[in-house]
């Protein structure tokens, strides 16, 4: 994707990354001739492929380029800086590591 290259995926293989489908990927759980065709559409369409390509680089730039992960690391700091040196129960690492990820990923 950060190369320009559409993707087409399952949602399983887009879990996580906050992919749209027909947005920046093509996610299709259907059987092998349903995913066959997305991949025959992209080569078709033109102005998808390129619409797919365009808002998959910006989508992996915004996620995982130099910028966002220097925010994601220096949110992470942060809320180190608030984290007492005192032993937690596991109830309470989980809910701090819980607040940080729906921080960092809205």
């Amino acid at each position: 994707m950060s190369q320009g290259l559409p993707v087409v995926t399952t949602s399983i293989g887009a879990q996580g990354m906050g992919l749209v489908h027909r947005h920046n990927a093509m996610i299709c759980d259907s059987p092998p001739s349903e995913y066959a065709a997305s991949v025959v559409e992209l080569i078709r369409n033109r102005g998808l492929y390129e619409d797919i390509r365009k808002n998959a680089i910006d989508h992996i730039r915004n996620t995982c380029g130099t910028d966002a992960v220097e925010k994601m690391v220096n949110a992470m700091m942060e809320e180190l800086e608030y984290i007492k040196p005192t032993p937690m129960k596991l109830r309470e690492k989980i809910g701090i590591a819980s607040k940080f990820i729906r921080k960092v990923f809205p």
